[in-house]
């Protein structure tokens, strides 16, 4: 039953029709979607808002759904965030910060965090499901799209406080569920607009990173 619904393509991932996990357009405009707190991993430089909830799996897709994909191996996924400033933009603030003193260091991570911790990160489903391959190949996961006005606000103003960095622009999102285990099947170089080399969606130097 769910081979049928949720068809694979020959490269391991799920063909997830949209009309089948579309949210009502009503609902996602009024319903409350949690923001908890921002947080910055220093030695990565890597920046994201939580936004986990007990139920929120639920209020992103339906049951029916869910129960298909949970015939297919995904597993909820724990700890719902979505990722603002990822491993390799991350990676662009460390170069910067290798070229500063240690007190300019400090002063510019604070610049950083500030400007997250005074942004509004509200966000909401944007209604679109998708799969795509962890960022280390080893597990396939299904995201869900959002809005996140903040997004693009955010970058332009890390790009006037590191003009140096070629940040890439990664769509909004969150992922939901997970299917553990190592992937040996290759990757096409694009599924319903998502795989692992993923078009570039914004701005400056963009991809797509999971």
């Amino acid at each position: 039953m769910a081979e049928k619904a949720f068809p694979r393509h020959k490269s391991g991932l799920v063909a997830i029709p949209q009309e089948r996990i579309l949210l009502p357009q009503v609902e996602i405009a009024e319903l409350d979607w949690p923001v908890n707190d921002i947080r910055f991993n220093r030695k990565a430089c890597v920046l994201i808002v939580d936004v986990d909830e007990p139920g929120l799996v639920d209020r992103l897709i339906d049951q029916p759904a869910l129960s298909e994909f949970g015939e297919l191996g995904f597993q909820p996924k724990q700890g719902l965030h979505m990722t603002v400033i990822g491993y390799e933009n991350g990676g662009q603030i460390l170069e910067a910060l290798d070229l500063l003193s240690t007190e300019e260091q400090d002063e510019l991570i604070k610049a950083v965090t500030d400007t997250a911790g005074n942004m509004d990160w509200s966000w909401r489903p944007s209604g679109e499901l998708e799969s795509f391959r962890g960022r280390k190949r080893k597990v396939l996961k299904i995201i869900s799209r959002v809005e996140c006005p903040t997004f693009n606000h955010f970058y332009n103003e890390l790009g006037r406080l590191i003009p140096s960095a070629k940040f890439k622009i990664y769509p909004p999102h969150i992922t939901i569920l997970r299917q553990p285990g190592e992937v040996k099947q290759p990757v096409p170089s694009s599924i319903g607009g998502v795989a692992l080399n993923r078009p570039i969606l914004s701005m400056n130097h963009p991809t797509f990173e999971g």
